[in-house]
């Protein structure tokens, strides 16, 4: 198999970081050589010197995104980290009593980012339609982003099979599910659907409009990031958080030293500090 060279595997170590922020190791040249090769073997390019050439010219800027998709990691799977939805689901019983005592307004904006194939926002959309009764009349609003656009086309559609639904309790696959027209598939049905809002996003670009979110989803994405590029990704997750928003992530992503303006309250979860 065609592999990278030390000077190729360095230039495309430096396009990468440059675009995503995402700190490729030297470890990883075998898997970044493969998923690499895929694009070489759709655009019909023989060898990588030329494939560089490629994607720093001009012309080759749809082709740059193509292999920003290719190399980005996206293993997920329904109700990933159950604590953490056993925690959101506490949150919500929380909102609710403050919106009863006329603390706040019956509003609830959350962003998933780095919501790969949907399966994070999709299990989100659930977890509000399960707490329907004390969400009524709400504004309820999920927006879900991914620098990947072949992922959220993915998310986009909704269907599903394998191992990414082992996860789901059997009362939400019955009630959340339909067959799809795809064999071997689950589809969401358009009630969960209908709730997300997908859209490309770069977590190192400023957001274009800025919002308000009240729960920002930013999970297993940061562990592929060194520190300056953890920085500037939680600043602008920061300049989106409402005043007393709070931010969840992976349970394995230590991001001390980066998180300006968060408290942290668990290992996996901060609060946007007043002020």
């Amino acid at each position: 198999m065609l592999e990278l060279n030390d000077k190729e595997m360095a230039e495309f170590q430096a396009i990468i970081y440059r675009i995503s922020g995402m700190r490729i190791n030297e470890t990883k040249k075998v898997l970044l050589s493969s998923r690499i090769l895929r694009r070489l073997r759709a655009t019909g390019i023989a060898t990588f010197g030329e494939y560089l050439k490629l994607v720093q010219s001009v012309a080759g800027r749809v082709e740059l995104d193509a292999m920003i998709d290719a190399v980005t990691t996206n293993e997920t799977f329904f109700f990933r980290h159950d604590n953490h939805f056993a925690w959101m689901e506490t949150y919500l019983k929380d909102l609710s009593s403050q919106v009863m005592q006329g603390k706040r307004p019956k509003k609830l904006h959350i962003w998933s980012a780095a919501c790969s194939t949907g399966e994070e926002p999709y299990s989100i959309a659930m977890m509000l339609l399960e707490n329907r009764l004390i969400l009524n009349g709400w504004e309820l609003k999920i927006f879900a982003t991914d620098i990947c656009s072949t992922v959220l086309e993915t998310a986009r559609k909704g269907r599903y099979q394998g191992r990414t639904l082992e996860q789901i309790p059997l009362k939400k696959l019955k009630r959340y599910f339909k067959d799809s027209a795809e064999a071997g598939f689950l589809e969401v049905k358009p009630e969960v659907v209908e709730m997300v809002e997908f859209s490309k996003h770069n977590l190192m670009q400023v957001m274009i409009p800025p919002r308000q979110f009240d729960l920002v989803f930013l999970r297993n994405v940061l562990i592929y990031f060194d520190k300056d590029s953890k920085a500037k990704v939680l600043d602008r997750i920061g300049a989106n958080m409402a005043s007393d928003g709070y931010l969840v992530m992976g349970v394995a992503e230590d991001i001390l030293g980066c998180s300006k303006g968060l408290r942290r309250i668990q290992p996996w979860l901060y609060q946007k500090e007043a002020g």
